[in-house]
Parts: C-alpha cells; structure tokens; sequence
C-alpha cells in the first residue's frame, strides 16, 4: 500500500504457519472458559483478576474484552456485539486508508499530486503519510526486548490501528506513549488466537471469539475503550513558556548531572489559576500527590514540596502507559489485569501510584532533588506487584483501614559499602518497620526519619554541603560523612569549622571574632 499499509485484499485468515490447536489444548481451553465466563457469580471474574488469578490464563485476552466492555453481558450474545464491532473496524479500514494510485475512479486531470483541492485525495493521502511517519518513529522503538514486536506484520497491524484512532480522533491526533498501550494488548490477543477447526461449528462462542482473523479488530476495539477513558492524559496542556516568571536576581548557576542540566530549579510554581487551566494529566497528576499523598504521608509530601519536585515529573509517566516502564512487563499486564477488573473508569491507578511513592519513601526522604529523581527513573524491582493493589484497594477503602506490610530493597546507595571497589552489600529492607506506622495509623503523623545529630566540629562541614533543598545530608555512623577515612575527615571538618568561622567575622562587623578552632 502506498502509506506503508499492506493491501486490504491480503488481510485474511492467517496464513499456514499458524498451527492449529491441538485436542488438549482446545480441551483445556473449554474447561477454562466454563470455568471463568460460566458462572452464575457476576464477581467471580473480577475476583480472580484482582487475586492475579489471571496471569497464567490463556483466556487473559477475553477477560479483557469483558472489563473493557467491549462484550458484555451473557455470552450468548458476545458472538453478535464482535461481529458488529468488527465490521465497523472493517469498514473504518476501508474508508479511512486511501491510496489515489489504486483508485482507478480518480480523475488525474482534476484530482493529482499537485492538487491544492480540500477533497483532493492526493491531499489526504499526503497528510496520512506525515502521520504514519510520526507513528512509525514509535513503533521502531517498541519493546525492543521481545521479538514479537520486530516484525513487520505486527508493526503494521499496530500501524493500522494508531492511526485509524488518529483519524477519528483528530482533535487529539497520536501521541507519544499510545503505542505502548496497543503493544501489550495486541501481544495478549495474537498469544490466545485460534484458528478456526473445522468440526467446530460457527455458533461456537469461544472458537468465534478467539478466531485469529480479528485479533486486529479486538485489539483496536479494546484500545478505543481505555483510551476514551484515558485520551484526556493525552490532551496536550497550555504552553508552559508562557508563564509569567519574576526577573531573577542573579543568574541560576548550571548543574550538570548524569540527568542532564538542570538550571532552573528556582522557577516559580504554577498559580492556582494556572492549576485549573493545567492539562487533565498535570490536574491528575496534582491530585495523586496533593491530596491522596499529602493526606496519607505528609512528610514524605512536604519532603517533595521542599525539593520543588513537580507531581508531573514522575506521575505522568506512570499514568499514561500505566506504569509499562517500571517494571518487567509480565508485571505490568499483572497490574493491568486488576486495573481493568476494578472499574472501566481505571481510577485505580491514582492509588497504586500512591502505594509506590509509599514503597519507596524511606529512599526518597533520605535523597536531595537529584537522588529523588534518578530514584523515579528506575523504580526499583520488587518482588510481587500485586502488593501494590492490595494497598492501593486499602487506601481508596479509608484511612482507618490497616494496610499489609510492604517488603523491598532499600537503594544499594543508602547502605554503605566499599564505593572504592564497587562492592555493595545487598540487604532486604523491611519497610513495615517505619511505613506500617504510617499506613497503619492515618490519625497520627507518620515519624520523621531519623537523623544524627552532628557534634559541635561537624555543623560548619553540613552547612557548607547543604543541597538546593536546604537539608544537609545524613552523617553516616562514626561522624564521618559519607564513608571516608577518620583522619581525611576531621581535618577536613576543621578546615570548614575554621572557614565558616571567617566568614561569619566577615559579614558580621558588630561581632566579635572567634578564634578558629586548634
């Protein structure tokens, strides 16, 4: 096809490669789906998403269809709501996906390449072709840890349905992270696709459902449905440039970090009317840490304050391809299973992004603005995700609930070691310690962590190595900060001890110079 689409004339039945479903299989794939589509419990499916039932099922993808909406009710009738769902994915194929060169009723004296024409389809076919550019960019770049998502046959049925939901959606248009939304689905639906037996009859509600000729369908079908719910965290917000910003005094000194360089940390933040003007995801991402997290962990909530570290610079992320890049993506269809399970409107991401900020609270109050950061670039691996949904359902239930205890591993950085030959000793952290405290009882402020308390020769070294946020960092146990020799230390405690000493003379004309000490 002209746009990098293969012709609609080769997209039929899969091709002789597939094979076929062995007896067993289609016999346990019967017993599977009376078990989870035939029971008289209206809940019994949601429960074993939500208890992680799900991730060993080959029936993961149905289920999906089901919490989506995208079939509903009593099976009986799934067999008609897909095949009117698919024949308006068909047609929308057709109408949408144009190619002048194949169009043998175009009129090229009228309608031609040099057309300027608002009904030319040379023009439409231009502007399509800008869009596939811009979704191929991504698709290039999509999970490149599994194969699957190398081939070219995948790549266009991807291609196909981001762009078909851009055309129906031009207001919004595509947007960077939509496709790491479609990949997993896609990946589910082509890994459950039969091809259809042919002692099967065409009244068979599973073999109809899983039929391999409409994964494509199902899959653009199911994707619509979550991006009705989440198109607005795609809606772009006002132009940040355009904040009004006081003259600065002096001029912001450039930090370069291994996160890039960071020269305006002392921008102002948004007003509140420039909060209610904000795009749908920064006003999510405000809530999530404004008022779920100020309400369940105010420390940890000013920490981030005080560190003038935005909600957007780590939740955005998290919501908009609904933690796909935090952990290992059987992980991720696990916490998708249960999202979608909860409730269509997928409002249980605002809690589980509060039960991760929690996971890792005792890192982040011991970090300044860059330790934070890298810390929400690279979540740390943990051991059992469902635990997240356990608290997030605990958090939105009410703060008098008690929640389970967590259990992870603190930053390898935080524990000592021997930095100079790179050995870290590795620890489990178990965060029931301090973080039961706070999930336990909501009444109370959760504790301050704990810090020591420098002697008299150690406060002019900690206030001259105090961060952006104005804490200065965690002496280590012995009085030496951060983990060097005990000589190389208090020397150079009193070097600063004296130096602050001078300075203090300095800019104090009134008072009485000190003598350094000895």
């Amino acid at each position: 096809f002209g746009c990098g689409f293969p012709a609609l004339a080769d997209q039929g039945p899969p091709s002789d490669s597939v094979p076929e479903p062995s007896p067993k299989i289609e016999v346990d794939l019967r017993r599977e789906w009376d078990d989870l589509f035939h029971s008289d419990d209206q809940n019994h499916l949601q429960s074993l998403a939500l208890s992680g039932s799900l991730k060993k099922s080959h029936l993961r993808g149905v289920s999906w269809r089901y919490f989506t909406g995208v079939v509903h009710g009593d099976p009986s009738e799934w067999a008609r709501q897909l095949g009117e769902s698919r024949a308006e994915y068909e047609k929308l194929r057709h109408d949408l996906i144009v190619n002048p060169q194949e169009d043998g009723t175009t009129d090229v004296t009228v309608d031609n390449p040099l057309s300027d024409s608002v009904d030319s389809t040379w023009k439409t076919f231009f502007t399509n072709k800008e869009l596939e550019d811009n979704i191929n960019q991504d698709l290039k770049r999509i999970f490149p840890e599994f194969p699957f998502f190398h081939t070219d046959e995948i790549r266009n049925v991807l291609l196909r349905i981001l762009f078909i939901h851009a055309k129906q959606n031009p207001q919004i248009s595509y947007r960077q992270g939509m496709h790491e939304i479609l990949g997993p689905i896609l990946m589910v639906l082509d890994g459950e696709k039969l091809t259809q037996p042919e002692e099967v009859s065409d009244g068979d509600v599973m073999t109809m459902v899983l039929d391999a000729r409409y994964v494509e369908h199902d899959a653009s079908a199911i994707f619509n449905k979550m991006m009705k719910v989440m198109r607005p965290w795609y809606q772009p917000g006002p132009d940040p440039s355009k904040r009004k910003r006081p003259p600065p005094a002096a001029p912001s000194p450039i930090v370069s970090t291994p996160l890039g360089d960071f020269t305006d940390l002392a921008a102002p933040s948004p007003s509140p009317a420039e909060k209610e003007e904000a795009s749908p995801i920064i006003q999510k991402c405000t809530y999530i840490v404004e008022t779920l997290l100020r309400e369940r962990d105010p420390v940890l909530h000013e920490h981030l304050t005080q560190l003038k570290i935005e909600s957007q610079l780590f939740c955005l992320k998290w919501v908009r391809l609904l933690f796909g890049r935090e952990f290992h993506l059987d992980d991720v269809l696990l916490l998708w299973d249960c999202i979608l399970a909860d409730s269509p409107s997928l409002g249980l991401v605002d809690y589980i992004s509060v039960a991760m900020l929690i996971y890792i609270r005792e890192e982040l109050l011991q970090k300044d603005y860059i330790g934070c950061m890298r810390r929400f670039q690279k979540f740390p691996p943990v051991e059992d995700v469902l635990l997240f949904v356990q608290q997030a359902i605990a958090l939105r239930a009410g703060p008098t609930n008690p929640l389970p205890p967590v259990t992870g591993q603190v930053d390898p950085a935080t524990t000592g070691g021997d930095r100079a030959s790179g050995i870290i000793p590795k620890r489990r952290l178990n965060l029931s310690q301090s973080a039961a405290v706070l999930l336990a009882s909501p009444t109370s402020s959760p504790p301050p962590p704990p810090a020591t308390q420098p002697v008299a020769h150690e406060k002019g070294l900690s206030s001259l190595h105090r961060d952006r946020s104005g804490v200065a960092p965690t002496t280590a146990p012995g009085g030496a900060s951060g983990g060097g020799s005990g000589f190389f230390s208090n020397l150079l405690n009193k070097a600063a001890a004296a130096a602050v000493g001078a300075i203090r003379v300095a800019t104090s004309p009134s008072a009485t110079p000190a003598p350094a000490p000895a």
